[in-house]
C-alpha cells in the first residue's frame, strides 16, 4: 500500500517460505493434489485413499489438514476434528488448519469449542486478521454482539483488502446496538475504503436519515444511484427524504422509480400512495393502496409457508430420533422446498451421509454454506 515494493517482495518471500502449502513437501505431492481433485468432485473415499495409501501422513500437517477437510465434507465431524487437531499439533503455525478446525467445530454445533480454538489461534498468531474476522462471525452467531463488534474492528484494522465489507459489518453491529454515531462512523469508513460500493453509500445514507441529517443522507443516496442507476432502495430513500421534507412531487418521482424497479416492496408502495394522496391525486393513490393490500396478502402467504416448513422440520426431527432416516430426509426435502432456513441443508447433509449418499451430502453442505454466507452479507441492511 505504501508502494515500497522491494520490501513488500521480501516480506512475501519470507511468508511464502514459511507457508505450509509451499514448505510442506506433502502439500504439492501428486497424491495430495489428486485427493483435492477427488474432494472437489465429491468422491470422498477416493480422496481419503489417495492420502492414506501414499503414506504422506507421516509428519505432514498439510496432509492431515486435507484429510480433515475430506471428513468435514463427508459430514464426519469427529474424525475431521481429530485430523485437524493433529495437523495443528504437527505445525502450530498452520493458520489454515486452525481456522478449519474452528469452522468444523462450529458446523458440529460446538460453538464454545470453536471460539476456544480461534482464541488459541490468536494467541499463537496474534496478527491473523482472518482469525479476528471468523471469531467476530462466531460471536455474532452466539448473539455476543459487543464482542463481535470488537473483533470486527481488530480485523478491519489489520486488513489490506476487503476493508469496506469489514467496516460494513461493524456498522451493522453498531446499528444493532443503537449506536447511531458509531454506525455512521463505520459506514463512512466503509465508503472511504471503497467509494464504488453503492450498498455502503446507501447504508450510510439510511443512518444519516435516522439522525435527521437529510441533506447528507440525500447526497449518499444519490452517490449510490451514480454507481447503480437501478438501485430501488436508493430511490426509495430519496423518496422518503423528499416526503418527510414536504417535497411531494419529488417524492412521487423517486418512489415511482423505486416501485418500477422493484414492485414487491410494500413499504415503498405505501409511501408512494401516501405522497399521491397528499398531492390530491386520489385515484392514483387508491390504486397504490390496493397494491399494498395485495402485497400484504402475499406476505401472509409467505408466513404460512414458513409455518408449514417449521411443522415439517419438527416432524423430521422426530423421525430422526426414531432412526427413520429416509422418512426424515423426505420431510427435510419438503421443508427446503417451502422455506429458506439454511439449517435444513445442514441437517440434510448429515442424513445423506448417514445413509451413504455422499454426493447428495456434499451438495447439501455446499448449499448450507452458500445460504449462510448469503444470509450474513444480506443482513447488513
Amino acid at each position: 500500500m505504501r508502494r515500497e515494493y522491494e520490501k513488500a517482495t521480501e516480506e512475501f518471500r519470507k511468508a511464502a517460505a514459511a507457508d505450509p502449502l509451499i514448505a510442506d513437501p506433502a502439500a504439492g505431492s501428486t497424491a495430495t493434489l489428486r485427493a483435492v481433485e477427488a474432494l472437489r468432485r465429491g468422491r470422498f473415499d477416493e480422496a481419503r485413499g489417495q492420502i492414506e495409501q501414499a503414506g504422506t501422513l507421516a509428519g505432514s500437517s498439510e496432509a492431515r489438514r486435507v484429510l480433515g477437510l475430506i471428513y468435514w465434507a463427508d459430514s464426519k465431524y469427529d474424525r475431521s476434528i481429530a485430523e485437524l487437531n493433529e495437523a495443528v499439533r504437527r505445525s502450530p503455525l498452520n493458520e489454515r488448519a486452525r481456522l478449519a478446525l474452528s469452522r468444523v467445530l462450529s458446523t458440529a454445533g460446538r460453538d464454545a469449542d470453536a471460539v476456544a480454538a480461534i482464541q488459541e489461534t490468536l494467541t499463537v498468531l496474534p496478527e491473523s486478521a482472518l482469525a479476528h474476522w471468523w471469531l467476530a462471525s462466531l460471536y455474532e452467531r452466539m448473539n455476543r454482539f459487543a464482542d463481535a463488534r470488537a473483533e470486527s474492528e481488530q480485523a478491519a484494522a489489520a486488513a489490506i483488502a476487503g476493508e469496506s465489507q469489514l467496516y460494513g459489518s461493524i456498522g451493522r453491529l453498531a446499528s444493532g446496538a443503537a449506536d447511531l454515531l458509531g454506525t455512521i462512523d463505520a459506514f463512512a469508513r466503509a465508503v472511504s475504503a471503497n467509494p464504488n460500493d453503492g450498498a455502503m453509500h446507501r447504508f450510510l445514507a439510511e443512518t444519516l436519515a435516522q439522525q435527521d441529517r437529510a441533506d447528507d443522507a440525500l447526497a449518499e443516496f444519490i452517490a449510490a444511484l451514480l454507481i447503480d442507476s437501478r438501485d430501488a432502495e436508493a430511490y426509495d430513500g430519496i423518496g422518503r427524504v423528499h416526503l418527510n421534507a414536504g417535497r411531494l412531487a419529488d417524492a412521487v418521482n423517486a418512489l415511482q422509480h423505486a416501485t418500477d424497479i422493484d414492485p414487491s416492496h410494500s413499504e415503498t408502495t405505501y409511501a408512494l400512495a401516501t405522497a399521491l394522496a397528499r398531492l390530491g391525486r386520489t385515484d392514483e393513490a387508491a390504486q397504490q393502496f390496493a397494491r399494498v393490500e395485495q402485497q400484504q396478502r402475499q406476505i401472509l402467504a409467505d408466513r404460512r409457508r414458513t409455518l408449514s416448513s417449521d411443522v415439517l422440520k419438527e416432524e423430521a426431527a422426530l423421525r430422526v430420533a426414531e432412526g427413520k432416516f429416509d422418512l426424515a430426509i423426505a420431510l427435510y426435502e419438503k421443508a427446503a422446498g417451502v422455506g429458506s432456513d439454511p439449517d435444513v441443508y445442514s441437517r440434510l447433509a448429515d442424513l445423506y451421509a448417514r445413509v451413504g449418499r455422499a454426493a447428495d451430502a456434499a451438495r447439501a453442505r455446499a448449499m448450507y454454506e452458500k445460504a449462510r454466507q448469503s444470509g450474513q452479507s444480506g443482513s447488513a441492511r
